[in-house]
């Protein structure tokens, strides 16, 4: 018997443009207006630039 995994979808803001986002779990999404990759900070949680040195949430340094 096969098993299916489903992973859960959300919607997420971007934090550069406030534009609405689907985002899935564990996986990173794309912002269509912006064209950047939204990845979570390990710290807070909170959605980020892929290639941002610094969450604009919390502040940590990547």
């Amino acid at each position: 018997m096969e098993e299916k995994t489903t992973q859960e979808k959300r919607t997420c803001r971007c934090p550069y443009c406030d534009a609405e986002v689907e985002c899935i779990e564990e996986l990173s999404a794309v912002c269509g207006p912006c064209s950047i990759t939204i990845v979570t900070c390990e710290k807070c949680g909170g959605n980020m630039r892929q290639d941002a040195e610094v969450c604009p949430e919390c502040g940590e340094r990547h």
